[in-house]
C-alpha cells in the first residue's frame, strides 16, 4: 500500500471513529430519530439497526467507499480521457479501501474485492451504471448511503453545550477532514498528466461546492444553537419556495442563474439576450460605485415563442438576475394567465388583476399566454380592463415591479397592438426559437441521463431519425421540449411492456437500456418508413480544426480523437446527406443543417 493510499484508509478510519462516537451521543440519536426518520435517510434507520456499533460501521464505511469511488470516477473522466497512470492511481486509492464496501455487502462487485489494473476500467463502468446502493448517480434514494457520513459530520454540533464558536470549530475540524480529503483525492488523479483546464475547472467546483455546504452547516449550527431547534440541512441549495419566493443571496441567486443559464440545452439567441441583461446591469452597478448617474430605464420584457422552448425557465433566470444585481428585492416569481386575472363581470377584472400583481410586488410578475387578454387573442372587454390595469401599474410600480408577457409568436403581436401604449412599457423583447433537431437529441440524452438510462447505438440513429421526421412535419403548435418528454416517457412505457412480455430472465442491464424498437414512431403525424442504419454513415465536425469526419453506427455519442489531436464526442444528430438521399429521408428546412454539427471538446482548454 502506497502512502497515499494510507493517508486515505487513515483518514477513512478517523472519519468512521468520529462518527461512531457521535451516534453514540444520546443527544444526536433523538436528534437522529426525530429528523431522519421520515426525510432521506429514514430507510437507515427503519432498515438497519444502527444503534449496534458494528452494523452502524458497517453503513459508514460504505458511505465513505461509495464517496471515494464516486470522486475517482469524476475526476478521471474530467478530461474525458482515460489515461493509464489515471487507472493505476484509482488502484493505489480503491485497492486499499474496497473490501470495506465487499466484506459489507456480497453482489456484483465481488469480482473487484482485489483491484489491479486489469479490472480497474471494468469497475468504474460497472460502478457509473449501478442503481443499487453502491454506484451510479446521486439522484436516486438509494443513494442515501453516500451522503449519510456527510449527513453525520453535520451532526457533530449536537455534542455541543450551547456555545456556538466551539460548535463552528469541531464542525470545520471534522467537515474539512470529510471535504479535504475528497479534494486531495481527486486532484491526486488529475494532476498526471497535466492539470488541464476541464480538471480545473471540475476541481474547483468541488471546492466551491464544499465551502458552500460549509457555510451552510454555519448557518444551521447558528440557528439550532440560537433557537433551540433541531434541524439538519439536506441539500446546498435548501430553499423556502413558498408563495413562489426563494431564500438566497443576490450572489448566490446570481450565481445559480449563471449556471442555470449556461446548462440549458440550445436557445443560442436567448442565452445572448440574457448576457446582454447582465454586461448592462453590471455596467449600471459599477456607476452607481463611482457615483455616476444611471440609466432610469424600465425593465420589462416580452417571450415569443412556441411551447415548451424554456420561456418560464428562462424567466426564473432573470428573475435571479434581477435580484443578484439588486434591481429587485426579492428572488420572487408569481406565475399568471388569463384565469387568475379576468372577473365576471365589468369593473372587477381590475379589482382582481391589482390584487394579483400585489403578490409580485418587489419581484417578477410573469404572464402565461399574455395575448389571451386581447379581444384578437379570444378575450373580451374584461381582457381589455386587465391590460389596462397592467399598463398602469408598469408604470406605477416601474421601480418595485418587472412583467415578463409571453406567448405564440402572432397572438403576441396581436396582444402589443391591443394597446397604443402597451408595446411602448416593455423595453426588451426576446424570441424563443423551436429546438433543433440535435436540441431534442440531446434534451431526450439528457432526460436519459438523469434517470440512469442509457441509449443503444441503433437507438440513437432511430431516435435521430424520429426527430428529424418530427422537425420536417412541426407546425407553429409544436410542443418542442414538452414533446422531446412525451416521447421520453413514451418510449419508457414500451420499454416496460417489452420487459414484461420477455420470457428470459432480465437482467440490469436490461432495465436501464433504450433500445430503437422502444421509440414511439406512433406519435408522428405521419407513418415514416423503417430504415436499416447498420451501414449508415454519420458527420462529424472537429471543434478544433473544423474537420468533418465520417463515421459509422459504432461512433455516435462516443469519444474520438482527431487528426489535429483534439478529443470529442461524435455526434449522433447529423446523418451523412448521401445515405438520407439513398433511402429516402426528407431533408431539413433551409437553415436548418448547421446546427447539427456542434460537438464539446473534452479535454481541451
Amino acid at each position: 500500500m502506497g502512502s497515499f493510499s494510507r493517508e486515505v484508509a487513515e483518514s477513512v478510519n478517523f472519519l468512521i471513529s468520529k462518527a461512531i462516537e457521535i451516534h453514540e451521543n444520546p443527544r444526536f440519536m433523538q436528534f437522529a430519530e426525530e429528523t431522519f426518520s421520515d426525510g432521506e435517510f429514514g430507510f437507515l434507520y427503519t432498515e438497519f439497526d444502527l444503534s449496534k456499533r458494528h452494523v452502524l460501521e458497517n453503513v459508514l464505511n460504505v458511505s465513505l467507499v461509495s464517496t471515494i469511488a464516486r470522486a475517482v470516477y469524476i475526476a478521471i473522466l474530467a478530461d474525458g480521457v482515460v489515461e493509464d497512470d489515471e487507472l493505476e492511481r484509482a488502484v493505489e486509492i480503491l485497492s486499499g479501501i474496497i473490501d470495506r464496501y465487499t466484506n459489507v455487502f456480497n453482489d456484483d462487485y465481488d469480482e473487484f474485492e482485489f483491484l489491479d489494473t486489469d479490472n480497474i476500467l471494468d469497475f468504474l463502468v460497472q460502478f457509473k451504471k449501478d442503481v443499487g446502493y453502491f454506484g451510479g448517480e446521486d439522484d436516486s434514494p438509494l443513494f442515501t448511503f453516500r451522503h449519510f457520513a456527510k449527513a453525520t459530520c453535520i451532526g457533530i454540533f449536537i455534542k455541543d453545550d450551547g456555545d456556538i464558536e466551539k460548535a463552528k470549530k469541531e464542525v470545520t475540524a471534522y467537515y474539512d477532514i470529510y471535504a479535504r480529503l475528497i479534494e486531495k483525492i481527486m486532484k491526486f488523479i488529475m494532476v498526471t498528466g497535466g492539470f488541464d483546464a476541464d480538471e480545473k475547472k471540475k476541481y474547483n467546483l468541488v471546492i466551491e461546492m464544499h465551502q458552500d455546504q460549509k457555510d451552510l452547516i454555519y448557518g444551521l449550527v447558528k440557528n439550532v444553537k440560537g433557537n433551540n431547534e433541531n434541524a439538519v440541512a439536506e441539500d446546498e441549495d435548501d430553499v423556502d419556495e413558498s408563495e413562489g419566493e426563494t431564500v438566497e443571496t443576490p450572489e448566490g441567486a446570481l450565481k445559480k442563474a449563471v449556471q442555470e443559464l449556461e446548462s440549458m440545452i440550445g436557445l443560442p439567441e436567448v442565452k445572448t439576450e440574457v448576457r446582454k441583461l447582465m454586461n448592462f446591469l453590471n455596467i449600471q452597478k459599477q456607476r452607481i460605485t463611482h457615483g455616476l448617474k444611471t440609466n432610469g430605464q424600465s425593465l420589462h420584457f416580452v417571450f415569443k415563442g412556441n411551447p415548451g422552448t424554456g420561456k418560464t425557465t428562462v424567466a426564473r433566470i432573470i428573475c435571479r438576475v434581477l435580484f443578484g444585481f439588486g434591481i429587485l428585492k426579492k428572488n420572487l416569481l408569481i406565475e399568471t394567465d388569463r384565469s387568475n386575472l379576468i372577473a365576471g363581470y365589468v369593473g372587477q377584472t381590475a379589482i382582481k388583476t391589482a390584487e394579483e400583481i400585489a403578490k409580485a410586488m418587489d419581484g417578477v410578475f410573469f404572464i402565461d399566454e399574455a395575448y389571451t387578454l386581447s379581444p384578437t387573442g379570444g378575450g373580451s372587454d374584461y381582457g381589455m380592463e386587465a391590460i389596462d390595469t397592467i399598463l398602469k401599474k408598469m408604470e406605477d410600480l416601474r421601480d418595485r415591479l418587472v412583467v415578463i408577457a409571453a406567448g405564440y409568436p402572432k397572438p403576441m403581436d396581436n396582444f402589443l397592438a391591443a394597446n397604443p401604449g402597451l408595446e411602448s412599457r416593455f423595453t426588451r423583447f426576446i424570441y424563443f426559437d423551436d429546438y433543433s433537431v440535435a436540441d431534442m437529441c440531446r434534451i431526450f440524452e439528457q432526460f436519459c441521463k438523469n434517470n440512469q438510462y442509457f441509449i443503444s447505438q441503433l437507438c440513437k440513429a432511430n431516435l435521430y431519425y424520429f426527430f428529424h421526421c418530427a422537425f420536417v412535419e412541426k407546425n407553429d403548435k409544436f410542443g418542442n421540449g414538452r414533446f422531446v418528454r412525451n416521447v421520453y416517457e413514451k418510449s419508457l412505457g414500451h420499454l416496460a411492456d417489452r420487459l414484461s412480455e420477455s420470457q428470459v430472465e432480465i437482467k440490469k442491464a436490461d432495465l436501464t437500456t433504450i433500445d430503437f424498437s422502444d421509440i414511439p414512431f406512433e406519435m408522428l403525424k405521419t407513418k415514416v418508413k423503417k430504415v436499416d442504419f447498420e451501414k449508415s454513415k454519420w458527420n462529424g465536425k472537429c471543434p478544433g480544426c473544423n474537420r468533418i469526419a465520417k463515421g459509422d453506427i459504432k461512433f455516435l455519442g462516443q469519444k474520438v480523437t482527431c487528426k489535429c489531436t483534439v478529443k470529442f464526442i461524435f455526434p449522433w444528430w447529423n446523418l451523412d446527406e448521401t445515405f438520407q438521399t439513398e433511402v429516402g429521408i426528407k431533408k431539413l428546412p433551409a437553415g436548418k443543417v448547421d446546427d447539427l454539427l456542434g460537438m464539446k471538446v473534452l479535454g481541451q482548454s
